[in-house]
C-alpha cells in the first residue's frame, strides 16, 4: 500500500500537496515520494527515493507551478528513483509529459493477474514504443515481467495503458476505468492530463480515497487525516467507481464491468472495528500497516473477494486519535538505500 493526495482549486497546489502527504506518509509510505502538477499547458513532476522532506530538499517539488496536482508516497518494495510515482505517459510513447498517474494498493485478490494480464500488456506496450523507465533487473515477482526477464512496476504499466487509451480517443477517466478492468488489482488511482487540466481523474476498486471541499479548492487523500483545517466534511469515493474531481464538485460513475465483489462497511463492522482496534492496541505498540492487516480479518473473505479494510482502519484510528484514546509515536526506520530513512507511525493505548 501507499498514500496519495490531490488538490484542485485557486491556490498553488504544490505546497498544499506536500503538507498533506507529510501528514499521512508515516502511516504507510515515506520510502518513495513524488509530485506532479499542470500549469499553462505543461506537466511538471519530481520524484525520488525517500520521504517528503528529502523530496523538498533535493528537487524543486515545492516550486512546481499550477493549481492542480497529485502527490504520492510509497512503501518499501524495491527499485530506485524511477520506481517512485507518479508514472508519466507521453503521446504515442514519445514527446513531453502528458499524463501523470499515481496508485495505492497491491494485486491482492488479483495476484494471478500479474502473469495473466499485466506482464503480457507490459510486453505489448513496450513493443509499441510506450516507455517503461522503471524497467530493470529486479527480483520482484509481484510486478510485471518483460520477455527479457526485466521487471517493471505494474503501476507504470497501468499509466502507459491509460495513455494508450487516450491516444485512441478516450477521455482520461474512461481510460482509467478501462485500464483498471484490463489489469484489476486491489487498488485506487489518481491521474491528471494536459488535455483535461480542470480535473483530477480517479478510479477506485477497493483501496481508500476521500474527498473534501473548501472555499478555495477540493482536497483528495487516502485518509482525511491529511486534510487541512479548512476542509469541509469528507466523503469516501465509492468502491468500483471512476470519474472526475473538480474544484467544488465530484463526478462519480460506476464501473461498466465490475471486476469483483467488495464487502460493505456496515454499522455492525464499524463498531466491531472500534472494539477490535482498542483491544489490539491495548496489548502492544504496533504500526498502522500491522493494524490494517489485522482489521482485514473482520470481513467475510469467503463471501467477498475484496474488502475496504484500509479505509475502515484509517477512519477508526482517526476517530480514536480525535477522542484522545490512541497514543502515537513517529519513529525513523531504514529507507530503501543506505543513508536514507523513512518515518513510520506506531500506535498504542
Amino acid at each position: 500500500m501507499c498514500t496519495i493526495a490531490g488538490y484542485i482549486g485557486t491556490k498553488r497546489a504544490a505546497p498544499i500537496l506536500v503538507e498533506m502527504l507529510k501528514k499521512e506518509e508515516y502511516y504507510n509510505a515515506g520510502f518513495y515520494s513524488g509530485i506532479a502538477t499542470i500549469h499553462e499547458g505543461k506537466l511538471y513532476y519530481a520524484k525520488l527515493t525517500g520521504d517528503t522532506d528529502r523530496l523538498v530538499a533535493l528537487t524543486n517539488a515545492m516550486d512546481l507551478p499550477g493549481n492542480v496536482g497529485i502527490i504520492h508516497g510509497r512503501t518499501r518494495s524495491g527499485g530506485g528513483d524511477l520506481w517512485a510515482q507518479p508514472f508519466i505517459g507521453t503521446k504515442n510513447g514519445n514527446g513531453d509529459p502528458y499524463v501523470a498517474y499515481v496508485a495505492n494498493g497491491s494485486q491482492g485478490y488479483f495476484s494471478d493477474e500479474v502473469e495473466k494480464s499485466i506482464s503480457p500488456i507490459a510486453a505489448e506496450l513496450y513493443s509499441l514504443g510506450y516507455g517503461l523507465p522503471s524497467k530493470c533487473k529486479i527480483d520482484a515477482p509481484r510486478y510485471a515481467t518483460l520477455p527479457d526477464g526485466d521487471g517493471v512496476h505494474s503501476s507504470e504499466v497501468m499509466a502507459q495503458q491509460i495513455m494508450r487509451y487516450i491516444d485512441s480517443g478516450e477521455n482520461l477517466s474512461k481510460a482509467m476505468e478501462r485500464s483498471f478492468t484490463d489489469m484489476p488489482g486491489e487498488i485506487v488511482g489518481l491521474a491528471i492530463a494536459l488535455s483535461e487540466p480542470d480535473r483530477i481523474a480517479f478510479a477506485r476498486i477497493n483501496q481508500p480515497m476521500n474527498v473534501s471541499h473548501s472555499e478555495h479548492g477540493t482536497y483528495i487523500g487516502s485518509t482525511s487525516i491529511c486534510f487541512p483545517e479548512d476542509a469541509g466534511e469528507a466523503f469516501s469515493l465509492p468502491c468500483m467507481s471512476y470519474g472526475n474531481i473538480y474544484n467544488g464538485k465530484a463526478e462519480i460513475l460506476p464501473f461498466e464491468k465490475p471486476v469483483c465483489k467488495i464487502a460493505p462497511i456496515s454499522a455492525e463492522i464499524t463498531h466491531r472495528a472500534y472494539d477490535f482496534v482498542f483491544d489490539s492496541l491495548s496489548k502492544e505498540k504496533i504500526s498502522f500497516m500491522e493494524l490494517y492487516q489485522r482489521v482485514k480479518s473482520l470481513f467475510d473473505h469467503k463471501k467477498y473477494d475484496c474488502t475496504p479494510a484500509a479505509h475502515l482502519t484509517y477512519e477508526t484510528v482517526k476517530s480514536m486519535i480525535a477522542e484522545g484514546v490512541i497514543k502515537t509515536e513517529v519513529v525513523t526506520v531504514d529507507g530503501v538505500f543506505e543513508g536514507i530513512t523513512a518515518p513510520q507511525i506506531l500506535l498504542w493505548i
